[in-house]
């Protein structure tokens, strides 16, 4: 029967609706089956209507607007992974939606999936509320207002933190030859990972590297570094992609992650890498890098591609401490002698 799942159990025959799971209790071929049937489906199509007024309304006149529509497609699939989280809250009626039962949604996400979940719920639902208010779609103040995200326990090592020159070389050392270009394009331009694993070889010409990153759809241009060029210009170009498998065809992230983690893992037994090393670690160590070379803001923005100066800032900070506190210990010991 379609859409129905028969399962045979203990000497008996149960039937399901397969979209919904649910089981059917009527016995098959009858009238009383087939109202049984309508009804679960009438229920699941009725489950998928958002009333006017309600968070899924809300959520569905956002995904329809233009600002929605110009969002990088990564950008895009993060948000839908909350709006996936938050379905539950579909049928809610906005004017229901407390800041009490955001700090619940917010606790439950962090016990289930995380603090980077947790805090991200909460920049997505103030975002969506917040385009809805001048629409008229939100007519009450934002719930988010006043639930404070959750900080990085203090005990917790910084994520994605700089790579050493000697983890870099080690890593460049061993890798095999696409798992070594995926990591000099990462570690010489500061690429995103996605980016990394999309870059096309007509984003590189032999003394550049050009293009549009995935997140911002920003446009990329930069010299390519002489390691890069050393790297890329003996590398076998056997498909459009810079970074590909060894049959050819380009890495799912998945796929990648896990070639990666072997080799570091490697590494890490032999004593080469130190723990907690990233792909987007790179990122961070290109930005250091160049912070602690006296670079300005704008200067590294112009390699990483960060939106704003205050995304950069946290570097140019540290070198500049780094900085201070050398030349503050050089008069110490000056007035010493």
């Amino acid at each position: 029967m379609k859409g129905i799942n028969t399962v045979r159990a203990k000497g008996r025959t149960y039937y399901y609706h397969r979209a919904t799971k649910q089981r059917i209790h009527a016995a098959p071929g009858t009238a009383a089956f087939a109202a049984e049937v309508a009804r679960i489906e009438q229920e699941a199509a009725d489950a998928t209507v958002k009333p006017e007024g309600t968070w899924g309304w809300l959520v569905e006149s956002y995904r329809k607007s233009p600002e929605w529509a110009g969002l990088a497609g990564r950008t895009r699939k993060d948000y839908q992974r909350v709006f996936d989280y938050l379905s539950k809250m579909d049928r809610v009626p906005l004017a229901h939606i407390t800041t009490e039962g955001i700090l619940q949604v917010r606790d439950k996400a962090h016990e289930q999936h995380g603090r980077r979940l947790a805090n991200y719920c909460l920049s997505v639902v103030s975002l969506v509320w917040n385009w809805g208010r001048p629409r008229g779609k939100t007519k009450t103040a934002n719930p988010t207002d006043g639930v404070p995200k959750i900080a990085r326990p203090k005990h917790m090592e910084a994520a994605n933190r700089p790579w050493t020159e000697a983890e870099l070389q080690a890593v460049l050392t061993a890798a095999s030859p696409h798992i070594r270009a995926a990591i000099a394009l990462a570690a010489y331009t500061g690429l995103r990972e996605s980016d990394v694993l999309r870059w096309p070889w007509s984003g590189y010409d032999g003394s550049a590297i050009e293009g549009r990153d995935a997140k911002t759809s920003g446009q990329v241009w930069m010299p390519a570094h002489r390691d890069l060029r050393a790297v890329l210009d003996t590398l076998p170009r056997t498909g459009p992609v810079i970074v590909c498998s060894r049959n050819g065809t380009p890495y799912t992230q998945n796929g990648f992650l896990s070639s990666w983690r072997k080799l570091r893992t490697r590494l890490e037994a032999e004593g080469k890498v130190g723990p907690g090393l990233t792909i987007h670690g790179l990122r961070h160590t290109v930005a250091t890098k160049l912070a602690d070379a006296g670079a300005d803001t704008r200067t590294i923005m112009a390699i990483t591609g960060h939106a704003t100066e205050a995304m950069v800032k946290r570097y140019t900070e540290r070198a500049d401490r780094r900085k201070r506190a050398t030349a503050a210990m050089k008069l110490l010991e000056r007035d010493q002698d």
